[in-house]
């Protein structure tokens, strides 16, 4: 499974009118209303790919994933027709000139392309951004971590959850291992 990452702001309208534009068919949608998550599932490309929308409300991120024998093509499609943030947008991230808010919008995204494509680049924005001087940033990053459900980046955690000198980000650390840990990962 193919995963992209949808540029903050993109409304569920939009994305609605322009799956229909490239032909997508609607067969699902779901709504959580106690969590806020929302899912909706095409059929393209001669019902050969299955496209599910999702938008994560803890995270505050929108995103596509994409399967099936012809998901190439649709993923060629969503590049075409949707704001799609590119793989090295994601690794390049620079907190130097970013608040608190964005930086941890940032993280965020990251953590949800690292659900399905854990770079190696990744480990260093993380590493960054609990290298950050803000504890915020610090705690959501490690909050993050923890949601991209990857073992390689347990050993951050478990740095921070021992040395960080904000005992809510120790704290924040601590819960994501254990919460790694419950998962299997």
């Amino acid at each position: 499974m193919e995963r992209l990452i949808l540029y903050d702001g993109l409304k569920e309208a939009d994305i609605l009118i322009r799956s229909g534009y490239l032909g997508w068919r609607l067969i699902g949608e779901k709504s959580e209303d106690d969590s806020g998550l929302r899912q909706f599932v095409w059929k393209a490309c001669s019902d050969q790919a299955t496209i599910y929308y999702t938008f994560d409300p803890v995270l505050k991120v929108s995103f596509l994933d994409f399967d099936g024998d012809s998901g190439e093509e649709a993923i060629g499609q969503a590049y075409a027709s949707f704001p799609i943030y590119l793989p090295d947008e994601l690794s390049e991230v620079v907190f130097l000139d970013d608040d608190d808010v964005t930086a941890m919008r940032k993280m965020a995204h990251i953590s949800v392309s690292a659900q399905t494509n854990p770079k190696p680049e990744y480990r260093e924005v993380f590493a960054s951004g609990l290298a950050h001087p803000s504890s915020r940033v610090r705690e959501g990053t490690a909050y993050a971590i923890s949601h991209a459900n990857q073992r390689i980046f347990s050993d951050l955690l478990r740095e921070v959850s021992e040395q960080d000198p904000s005992s809510d980000v120790r704290s924040m650390a601590k819960e994501g291992l254990s919460y790694l840990e419950k998962e299997g990962f």
